[in-house]
């Protein structure tokens, strides 16, 4: 019931593509759901037997089974651009469910908070204002 190999396939700014094989023993699952969220909001001690605790892991929508395919993926869209995530997949049919191993990946671009963090001496506005001063300077000392 388990799946087997988790796999990044690409990640965006704002998305993560996750590739899983389906385990081939047990009973099959009637869906599979992958659940994700920001690492940084999460500690390590959150770790229980193994596998992370409950807490705040939003799910995807269900992913049905295909019997003619020997991997199953989803996109994960509307995520925030240069932020940590944890993701696993959970596989659940009537008799509960089961969920991979953690994974950890980032989603690309930067992150609102480094953008807010360069200094304002290093941001292009300010350094274009800056010359337009200077420039208007250096007119008024020539005339």
């Amino acid at each position: 019931l388990k799946p087997e190999t988790v796999e990044i396939l690409d990640t965006g700014d704002n998305f993560i593509n996750v590739s899983w094989v389906p385990s081939k023993a047990g009973p099959r699952p009637s869906h599979y759901n992958v659940e994700y969220r920001e690492r940084d909001l999460h500690a390590d001690n959150d770790v229980v037997d193994g596998t992370n605790s409950e807490k705040s892991w939003p799910l995807s929508e269900d992913v049905k089974p295909d019997p003619y395919t020997e991997n199953l993926q989803m996109t994960i869209d509307g995520l925030s651009p240069g932020t940590r995530y944890q993701l696993r997949v959970t596989a659940t049919n009537n008799f509960g469910s089961t969920s991979s191993g953690i994974r950890d990946t980032s989603t690309e671009g930067e992150s609102p908070q480094a953008q807010a963090a360069t200094p304002v001496g290093r941001q292009g506005w300010f350094i274009g204002l800056m010359c337009a001063i200077a420039l208007l300077i250096l007119m008024l000392l020539i005339i």
